[in-house]
């Protein structure tokens, strides 16, 4: 395989040499559905915290419309009965989740970068051959144009010494 292939750089319309390594950064850096991926995994961390947190509470107030009363209330929720060590729990469960589909996801987009890069440089050799092939068929064809020029020079010799 090459040590470099080379691509058109969009911004200035030149030829640049690319290794697979910076394919493969460059794949790492601007690919969107893993940068969606990476932000999993502090979206689970945050959801720790999230799950330690009590609930916050409640206000409201109220006036009957009969009678002149006033009624105040305030709700606090409070998680009982190991509710809230089974959200903490979940939620640390979320991290290594988060972390296997971002590997997986990494690993995915390293394999299609590696096929893609294995599919230009296959290609590129492709077109390399081509291009010899046709240089060669070009000097084969302007050989036998001499050779047949030569023949022919030859046997019209040839027919004016016989004649």
């Amino acid at each position: 395989m090459l040590g470099s292939l080379i691509v058109i750089c969009a911004a200035t319309a030149e030829l640049v040499p690319l290794s697979l390594a910076q394919a493969l950064d460059l794949a790492q850096r601007h690919n969107p559905d893993l940068a969606v991926v990476q932000q999993m995994v502090p979206a689970a961390r945050a959801g720790i915290d999230v799950a330690r947190a009590l609930p916050n509470p409640t206000v409201g107030f109220n006036v009957g419309p009969d009678v002149p009363q006033y009624f105040g209330l305030l709700d606090q929720r409070l998680p009982i009965f190991g509710q809230r060590g089974s959200a903490i729990s979940a939620a640390e469960a979320d991290v290594p989740v988060a972390q296997a589909q971002l590997a997986v996801s990494s690993n995915q987009l390293r394999a299609a970068v590696r096929r893609s890069y294995a599919v230009l440089a296959l290609s590129q050799s492709q077109l390399e051959l081509s291009r010899q092939t046709a240089r060669l068929a070009q000097e084969l064809a302007q050989l036998t144009v001499r050779s047949g020029t030569r023949r022919a020079g030859g046997e019209a010799r040839r027919a004016r010494s016989a004649g």
